[in-house]
């Protein structure tokens, strides 16, 4: 399958969902700095990537939060190559950052 230039897909949830306090994303990260930028599944169709960048040029720690917890993940290049195994915390895992930084992870789930 290709998956270039595809539209964006929202979901939403019920009025009742949102009412008990449901707020659940595919990912979410916990520092203003970082940007999500790309969710994808991953080239090799192993897995999917995280891609996130610093925006502010500053230096400092972040953590991304899974909707689930996964099995494993591993920072990878910008052509998804291991760098090296990130330690996971149930659905979270954390990372350091430099100004204007990118940084890629491998999930797996």
């Amino acid at each position: 399958p290709i998956y270039f230039n595809n539209p964006v897909m929202i979901f939403g949830i019920s009025e009742e969902a949102a009412s008990v306090g449901f707020d659940k994303s595919f990912a979410r990260v916990d520092n203003p700095n970082i940007i999500i930028d790309t969710i994808k599944p991953a080239e090799d169709g192993n897995g999917y990537v995280i891609r996130v960048y610093e925006c502010n040029g500053i230096r400092g720690k972040a953590a991304i939060t899974l909707m689930s917890a996964p099995k494993s993940v591993v920072e990878t290049n910008l052509i998804e190559e291991e760098i090296g195994k990130v330690e996971t915390e149930k659905e979270s895992f954390g990372f350091d950052f430099t100004p204007y930084e990118i940084k890629t992870f491998r999930i797996l789930s």
